[in-house]
Formats: structure tokens, C-alpha cells, sequence
């Protein structure tokens, strides 16, 4: 029976650390992440800066997991998405295409500005693009919609170095 007890504590002991591993490294990379994914891993990540003791090591384990479940699909789909972005200290309100979690393009309102969206250093960065393919862009948005049939298109892939200044965000 002690034996049986030693084993039962040390796994719980291995849980309890990986769990705190998972939750840290979660935690540092929200930054990176899309901003709409972001904002579904708020809710989960201010009950950790809680007192997380006061969760049970399964509810931990399943937000854990439900985080990364939550990565995993975004990775695996495209999303568009319409929020307000500042560039250059302006704000424009745009439609933003997501192709997983580490590319996306937008387009403003008005169609006039237009760039693209990736991680950079410990952040998500957007920055204007002027000579992209605005048509391209409309038409990816509009069969995401659901507003023209599917059919066979090319985005540009700007590469991250090339991305943001210290003026944009």
C-alpha cells in the first residue's frame, strides 16, 4: 500500500510540473499568436495569473490541452477575420485573412491599404504592403464568405525579417 501511495505522488508530482511547464510556455507565446487566437486564449490565461491552486490539476490539464487544441485547428484552417489594426500610428479597420497561425493579409475598408500580418520578435506585427495583389486578397475574402465561387488563387508570402518597424503594431 505505501508503495502504491509513492507511485500515486510522484504522478502527481510529474503532473503538477508539466502542467506548470505547459502553462508557462503557453503563456509566453500568446504574444506570437494571431490576434483573434489571442483573444480566445485570454480567458483561459487570466485564470492562471489567479490562484491557480485553486483548480483542480484536471481542469488545468483540459484548458491546457483545450489551448493547444485551439492551436492546432487554427493551424489547419483559414480564418478571416474583421478587427481594427494600428500601422503607423493610424488605426484602419480591416479584414484580415489568416492562413494558420504565423501568416495573414489584410485589406482595409476602403481597399486602400492593404499588407500582411506575422509574428516578430515576442509579437504580432502587421504592416502595409502597397504593391499587393488587392484582387487576390478581395477574391480570397469573398470565397471565404462564400460570396464567389471557389477557385485557385496566389497570395503573396512576405517573409517575417522584412516585416515592422518600431512604429507599427
Amino acid at each position: 500500500m505505501a508503495s502504491e501511495q509513492q507511485r500515486l505522488e510522484k504522478q502527481q508530482f510529474e503532473l503538477q510540473s508539466a502542467l506548470k511547464f505547459h502553462r508557462k510556455q503557453l503563456s509566453q507565446i500568446v504574444s506570437r499568436l494571431p490576434p483573434v487566437l489571442q483573444n480566445a486564449w485570454n480567458e483561459t490565461l487570466l485564470k492562471w495569473q489567479g490562484d491557480i491552486s485553486a483548480q483542480t490539476d484536471a481542469n488545468q490539464l483540459q484548458d491546457v490541452l483545450a489551448l493547444y487544441q485551439q492551436w492546432a485547428d487554427f493551424q489547419k484552417r483559414i480564418v478571416v477575420h474583421e478587427a481594427p489594426i494600428q500601422l503607423n500610428g493610424e488605426e484602419f479597420m480591416v479584414d484580415q485573412l489568416y492562413v494558420g497561425v504565423s501568416q495573414a493579409w489584410f485589406i482595409s475598408k476602403d481597399g486602400k491599404t492593404t499588407g500582411v500580418g506575422a509574428p516578430k520578435g515576442t509579437s504580432w506585427v502587421w504592416t502595409a504592403v502597397n504593391d499587393l495583389d488587392t484582387e487576390a486578397l478581395v477574391s480570397a475574402i469573398a470565397m471565404y464568405r462564400k460570396q464567389q465561387p471557389a477557385s485557385l488563387i496566389q497570395l503573396p508570402y512576405v517573409a517575417t525579417p522584412t516585416l515592422g518597424g518600431p512604429s507599427n503594431g
